[in-house]
């Protein structure tokens, strides 16, 4: 859904616009650059921006000081963020507030939101053994945090049959910065070493919750599919050669059409899943699984052609088109890593998860 595209849902259209406004408004694009260079203070700005507006509560009932959404309304969130390549701790700050929405009056709403955000970390090399009664886990093993704010922070840690809320006031977990391939999203290797971490889901619940990570980090690459089309599109029509906008040469018509095949089918996938969100798990899996895998693929095949219309000067530095592809990179690497949940417990993460 873009923020001028009908919505089925009049309220999630209204959502799309004033998010799309919003970001557009702080320049949300050309945040990412300011960040790329080492500052670090217009991501944090638009965070706290975020928090005063309730994005990361916008999955909390409103008993608990929430939104009352639910997966749809984060979808069309995620989208805009993807859209604007928006830097902040989004994704695991907005599914720890749905993972207490679904544990209902299970775990106690302390510590929402904190003051830098939550990290994310799909973690299939980390084994949890409950203890306290299944309050708690035991966390040991190693796995990649993405979009959490500094070293100091706590991160969401999903493993194959539990979500967690890790926090390194206890010492038994120590957070890495590692260079990460988009600067907008940074990464850090997390060592869990007996670590104690609240356990906020479990079984069904938190097979769920994977879902929908999964479905966020879909919407946000239909996001980036729609952006490289606008671009590109843009571009085709302006740009001139041999007397005529290139967008009039057959070749690139044919580029610019695939890659609007591409942005429906991919924004198809994940808003048919997203509307069978409550369905039983068995039909909800393959549904968000097909959504992830098509997403991953477009929003990284959409960038290359859009930096391909731009020609040469599609290759530079000063093109927005490299950031986005590079953020289409790691969203599919963070899909990869929750996917991996379903076989157990695998290797430490390599290379190819930055």
């Amino acid at each position: 859904m873009t923020a001028t595209e009908p919505a089925v849902d009049a309220d999630l259209h209204i959502l799309a616009e004033a998010t799309h406004d919003v970001l557009t408004s702080q320049s949300a694009g050309g945040l990412c650059v300011e960040v790329e260079a080492g500052d670090a203070s217009p991501g944090e700005r638009l965070w706290r921006l975020a928090v005063e507006l309730g994005w990361p509560g916008i999955g909390l009932d409103e008993a608990r000081g929430g939104s009352g959404g639910g997966p749809a309304e984060l979808t069309v969130l995620f989208e805009q963020f993807g859209r604007w390549l928006a830097p902040g701790p989004f994704l695991g700050s907005c599914l720890y507030s749905a993972a207490l929405s679904l544990a209902g009056d299970a775990v106690a709403p302390a510590g929402l939101l904190a003051a830098s955000g939550l990290g994310f970390a799909p973690a299939p090399s980390v084994v949890a053994v409950p203890v306290d009664g299944g309050q708690r886990a035991v966390l040991t093993g190693v796995s990649r945090v993405y979009q959490m704010p500094g070293t100091a922070g706590g991160c969401l840690v999903f493993t194959r049959d539990a979500v967690h809320l890790a926090d390194p006031g206890d010492g038994a977990v120590r957070f890495t910065a590692v260079e990460s391939l988009d600067p907008g999203c940074p990464v850090h290797e997390a060592r869990f070493a007996g670590h104690h971490a609240r356990i906020l889901l479990t079984g069904e619940s938190a097979r769920r919750l994977t879902l929908w990570a999964h479905l966020l980090i879909a919407s946000s690459a239909v996001g980036i599919c729609g952006r490289m089309l606008e671009v590109a599109v843009e571009y085709a029509k302006t740009r001139t050669q041999f007397g005529k906008p290139i967008g009039a040469f057959q070749a690139v018509k044919h580029r610019c059409a695939q890659m609007a095949v591409r942005e429906r089918a991919a924004r198809a996938a994940v808003f048919y899943a997203a509307a069978h969100v409550d369905a039983e798990l068995a039909e909800l899996s393959p549904l968000v699984g097909a959504a992830a895998s098509v997403t991953g693929a477009a929003a990284a095949r959409n960038a290359e052609d859009c930096l391909e219309t731009h020609g040469a000067m599609g290759h530079t530095w000063e093109f927005v088109g490299h950031r986005y592809l590079k953020r289409a990179y790691l969203l599919r690497a963070m899909n990869l890593a929750l996917g991996r949940l379903a076989a157990g417990p695998t290797d430490p993460p390599g290379e190819e998860d930055l």
